[in-house]
Parts: structure tokens; sequence; C-alpha cells
């Protein structure tokens, strides 16, 4: 009986180290299954509820914690599991129940300060409750020296607090220290690695950090990603593909969106994959294609349930009003109304009502689609709020976009000086492209018929680059870069490369005369 006894703890512990090794894969379905068939202990039940809290089910992890709770003897572990039940509590917006849990904490672990976990987890509820001082003072607490993990959890957490309070370039930085950490790691927790490739990609698709994409770009290559991982996958490849869009690498960009679809996690994600991919290929010349992608984005979005994908109609809703504003500004017009009606019914618990960078893009969309009906004049207004928002936040690309629309409504050579300003950067980005050709002065009517792209087209053969060098450039094919040349040819008149560089250089001693 003794034997026996002692022999099933040992089994045990052997089969409580396999989920944890599951666990830190982010394998958290199958470590839950493979704990489902164990005894009860505290080992068993903590861990299916960090599993639980992994895959966003927090009320199930609570469910855990509660049943587990008789089996919390150690001090450590119950002061964990109080201050775990306390961040559940606080993601679904119960306040009460969270602050009793913290009063648990307490009890469970006075005097001395609690070990890292507990601490972490304390900041992380602090900062669910908005209550950034708290969080900054906990996380300045926590005794994270030797500890890795805990470490880059920390700084994780410090990257959420400047986040917060809109230091974004401060928050990329940390993020950058934190995956570096965590990818360090002997045993990294992969969870936790996904987590912060996505937050940095998305920081990589408004600010230039091209060392922090890089990083991102390798990690996501080399990690294995598990089926629990599928949405964060996803995320991070929709930003990496548009930060690739930016930096004028259009077949990176598009690759990456190919694959973002082809992991849509439910077919409400869809709509936005589907609106990024119109938006690249706008931002890669390819007009027709964009128009395809985007009315079939609109349509699939009317057959949607949003509760599928809670906070993403907002931001879709805008980026596809943008999309529609230069081709059909009445369907852009009703996306904006709808985006209203969105606006006000939406919960205080998503946290972007009053979220600057929504509201930034809410002004610009609204400047686009006022330009777009030609109310000109009143398009400024917004277009200037929006300028001042994302200028505040350093997101450079943005505010250029914003003052190059202030240059085109009239608003002074400044705004123009002021977007060139911002898109340093991104010299290659298709706002910079727009830029270049408010440069000129345009006198003669060959070149008034040109497009955007052959004028980028133009200006690159002129610079001397084959046809070969302009279309790795540009991310296009030997066959498109040929076809605009061919319509390039006709608008000047001419039959060949070297009566095209001939007229054209006529073209500009004359206007120098």
């Amino acid at each position: 009986m003794t034997r026996r006894a002692t022999a099933q703890p040992s089994r045990f512990r052997s089969r409580v180290s396999e989920a944890t090794t599951l666990w830190y894969a982010a394998d958290y379905t199958q470590c839950l299954r493979l704990l489902e068939r164990e005894p009860p202990s505290a080992q068993r039940f903590f861990l299916a509820a960090k599993a639980l809290y992994r895959l966003q089910r927090p009320d199930a992890a609570l469910v855990q914690l509660t049943r587990g709770e008789s089996s919390f003897v150690d001090p450590a572990m119950r002061a964990c599991a109080y201050a775990l039940s306390a961040v559940l509590h606080q993601m679904q917006g119960r306040g009460n129940q969270a602050r009793a849990c913290i009063h648990r904490v307490h009890d469970a672990w006075p005097g001395a300060a609690p070990p890292a976990e507990v601490t972490l987890l304390l900041a992380l509820w602090a900062w669910l409750s908005d209550d950034l001082e708290q969080a900054q003072r906990l996380l300045e607490a926590a005794d994270v020296a030797g500890d890795l993990e805990a470490a880059a959890h920390a700084a994780s957490l410090f990257a959420r607090i400047h986040a917060s309070r809109r230091e974004y370039h401060a928050a990329a930085i940390l993020l950058t220290d934190a995956l570096r950490l965590a990818y360090s790691l002997s045993v990294p927790d992969l969870g936790l690695i996904a987590e912060l490739l996505q937050a940095l990609s998305q920081r990589c698709g408004e600010l230039h950090l091209p060392e922090a994409l890089a990083l991102v770009s390798h990690i996501h290559e080399q990690m294995t990603w598990s089926g629990d991982l599928r949405l964060h996958e996803f995320l991070t490849l929709r930003y990496l593909a548009w930060a690739n869009a930016l930096y004028g690498e259009s077949i990176a960009a598009m690759r990456r969106i190919h694959r973002a679809i082809s992991l849509v996690p439910n077919p409400a994600w869809q709509v936005p994959a589907q609106l990024d991919q119109a938006r690249i290929a706008f931002a890669s010349g390819e007009v027709l294609t964009g128009q395809a992608l985007l009315l079939d984005a609109y349509e699939r979005a009317k057959r949607v349930d949003w509760s599928a994908a809670p906070g993403e109609e907002g931001p879709a809703l805008l980026l596809a009003a943008e999309l529609f504003a230069p081709f059909d500004t009445a369907r852009a017009r009703r996306l904006l109304d709808r985006y209203a009606i969105y606006k006000a019914q939406m919960s205080l618990s998503l946290g972007v009502v009053h979220d600057s960078g929504l509201e930034a893009m809410e002004a610009y969309t609204e400047a686009i689609v006022l330009f777009c009906s030609n109310q000109v004049a009143p398009s400024r207004r917004p277009a200037r709020r929006a300028f001042d928002a994302f200028a505040a936040m350093n997101y450079d690309w943005r505010a250029a976009r914003c003052a190059a629309l202030l240059y085109r409504s009239g608003a002074g050579e400044r705004w123009r000086q002021a977007a060139q300003g911002r898109i340093l950067h991104y010299p290659h980005s298709c706002i910079a492209v727009e830029l270049r050709c408010y440069g000129e002065v345009v006198r003669d009517d060959a070149q008034a018929r040109l497009s955007l792209r052959q004028r980028e087209i133009l200006q690159l053969l002129r610079a001397g680059d084959s046809i070969d060098a302009v279309a790795t450039r540009l991310g296009l094919s030997r066959n498109t870069i040929r076809v605009h040349i061919t319509k390039i040819h006709r608008a000047f008149g001419v039959r060949n490369r070297v009566e095209l560089l001939r007229k054209t250089a006529a073209l500009d001693s004359n206007r120098r005369a």
C-alpha cells in the first residue's frame, strides 16, 4: 500500500513534467488533454489555469483555480493562484472580485516581498486596471535578477505601460529587449514569444524600426508555431506585410499577406486580411487588383459575424472607407456612417474607444472621404487633426500622408515640405512616390497623362536603371514594367528609350529656360 502511494506521485510528476513541456511549446490544448487524465493536485490545477489563460478562456481558468484552491498549500503557489485569479477577473471587467483576490494574495504571503511570478501577475492586474503608476512600482520592485524568463516578462509589461502612455518608441525598445531575452532561453516560452512577435510587428508597421523588423522576421521564420498560436502568427504576418510594403518590398509584402490569409482563424478575420491585401496592392501600383480585392472584402463583410473577431469591425470599416474614397465616395461615406454606429455601440471594455491612434485614423478617413467628394476646404480640419495626432505619436508615414492631403487641398507649400520631412525613412513607399510627383512642375501634356507608377518608372529609367533593375526595385514583373514603358512611349510620342531620354532632357532644358 505504501509502495503504491509513493509510486503514484512519481508517475504523476513525470506526466506533469510532460504537460509543462507542452505548455512551454504553446501546445495548450494537448497540455490540457494530458492534465485531464491526472489525479487532482496543486500543480495540475495551476498549470491547467495557465494554459486556459493563454487560450483566452478566463472563466474556464478560474474554474480550475477554484477546484484546486484546497490543494494550494504552498504559500508561493497559493499567492500565485490568487494573483492569477485577480488577472482573470479583471480581464472580464469584474473589478470587485479582482480586488478581493488581491487581498487574498497579501493574506497568503504576508510581510516579505512575494516571489517574482506573483509580483509580475500583480503588475499585470494593475495595468489591466489602468493603474499605470502601481504597475510600474510593482515591476520596479520585482526581483528578477538571475531569472531571464521573469526579466523577459517584466520587460514585456514595461512595454505595455509605455504604450498605454503613448510612448511608442520606448515600448518598441522594451519589446525588442523582451523578445531577445525570451528567445535566448534554453527552454523558451513560445507563447510569450508569439505575443511579443505580434506586439513588436505591429509597432514595425507604424514606426521606423528596421532592426526590430529584421529580428521579428528572423524569429518568425525560425519558430515552431503550434495550432494554438494561429491567431498570433496570422496577426504577426499581417503587420509584417504592411511593414514590407512601407519599405517598397512589394513581393515580400504580398507573400506575407497571402500566408496570413491561409492562416485566417475564422471568417471574421478574413475581411481585415483581405483589406490589407487590397491596401498592399494599391501601394504596389496594382490598382485593378486592389479594387477587385476591395470589392470582395466589402461583400464578405456583409456576411460576417463580427463577434468572432471583437474589436476588429471598427478598424476594418475605417480602412475600407479610406480605400473606397478615390473610387466610390458614396460607398465610402456609407462605411463611415456604419462606423459611427459601431463606435456608439462599442463596449468600453474593448479599450479602444479613446485610443488616440484610432481617433486619428477616424479623422484621416473623414478627411480623405471629404476631399474625394470635392469638399476640399472642409477636409482640411480633420486632416490637420489627424496630422497633429500622428506626429505626436511619431507615426511618420501616417503623418506624411495627412500632410500630403493638406497640400493637395491647397493648404500651402509648407505641408508638402512637412510630408517630405516625415517620409525620409520610407523613400520607396507609395507615399514617397506621390510626394516626388508633387515636387515636379508638370508643364507638358505628356507627363501629365502618366500615372504615379509610370512617373516613378520614368524617373528610374532616366536615372539609368535597366528594366530588370526597375522590376526588382518596384517588386513588379518584367512584363508589367514593359507594359508601363510602352504607355510612357506613347504618351511622349517616341519609339524607344533613347528617344524618350532625349525628349525628356529637352523638356527639362525648356523648363529651366
